[in-house]
């Protein structure tokens, strides 16, 4: 498809020569910026009243907003994790990619997309589109939610609070890990994003029905239970890097040139978790609470 030749001039003459430079040699690389840089285009936005359909006859056009370059650049969840890699301690990294033990679940998971195809609908009129749904008595704008994981504060000591905030401001069910008082203060701002609480131990019923309370009066909709975690997992990683477990709670680990691992990693199965919890917690939790308790694994 080629640039209309006004846009093209424009670009040339605003000094964005280097979108032809050998630096980007892509075809990908190359379209990318093209279309960023004419999203923002004085040529471009007097164009776009012409595209919009008339008297509501055709779907309407979204443009999708504009970020940093830095955000704009990764293209996919793939790429993202490679960032990563390349940016967080290797410590850090292992912890939040890595499974248990040989990972032969972690990678059957991610074998098991490429076995999963999409029908697409055709010869069907789609200029209309609701993706909207209720999952569980909430009500929600679309099918997408931001699933409990534990560790974030590795890669950012207030990772939990902005990923929260994300969710809000994309209207996301967001999934609160184990803990998250924090999101309190959120709900009595009027921050908080749609959020279910999960639970990786309720072995007592005081403990339970309390964790329920607690969660509701922050506006929980939903708790979540992890029911594979009697004890804490066996993970390779983690024991070849000597991974102390407090600092999944305590932040950052220290400089990469610095850092001294405070003790060895055990075998992490020897660390009881919640090894008397039963289903029984599901009365527990309906006794003191209606919302809806979702059960998972790990």
């Amino acid at each position: 498809m080629a640039a209309p030749r006004g846009l093209m001039n424009a670009i040339q003459g605003a000094g964005f020569a280097g979108l032809t430079n050998h630096a980007y040699r892509t075809r990908r690389e190359m379209m990318r910026r093209l279309l960023l840089f004419a999203a923002g285009s004085p040529l471009f936005a007097q164009q776009q009243p012409q595209q919009q359909p008339q008297q509501g006859t055709g779907p309407t056009i979204t443009y999708p907003p504009a970020y940093s370059e830095e955000v704009m650049g990764p293209v996919n969840v793939l790429e993202m994790e490679d960032i990563a890699k390349k940016k967080i301690h290797k410590l850090a990294y292992d912890y939040i990619a890595g499974g248990v033990e040989d990972e032969l679940t972690l990678r059957a998971n991610l074998a098991a997309y490429t076995r999963v195809w999409l029908r697409r609908r055709v010869m069907v009129d789609v200029s209309k589109i609701d993706t909207s749904l209720e999952l569980l008595g909430n009500k929600l704008d679309f099918p997408i939610l931001l699933d409990p994981t534990g560790g974030k504060s590795l890669a950012n000591p207030d990772a939990d609070r902005i990923a929260a905030q994300a969710a809000f401001a994309s209207k996301a069910l967001y999934c609160v890990a184990a803990g998250g008082s924090w999101m309190e203060k959120l709900y009595a701002a009027g921050q908080a994003p749609l959020w279910w609480s999960n639970s990786i131990g309720l072995g007592a019923r005081e403990f339970a029905q309390s964790f329920a309370r607690r969660s509701e009066d922050a506006g929980c909709c939903g708790f979540i239970i992890t029911m594979d975690y009697q004890y804490t997992p066996n993970k390779d990683r983690n024991n070849r890097n000597r991974y102390d477990y407090g600092y999944a709670a305590t932040g950052i680990p220290g400089d990469r040139g610095k850092y001294q691992p405070r003790s060895p990693a055990v075998a992490a199965m020897l660390q009881p978790a919640t090894p008397s919890m039963t289903w029984e917690v599901v009365n527990w939790l309906h006794g003191a609470s209606n919302l809806p308790v979702i059960l998972k694994a790990c």
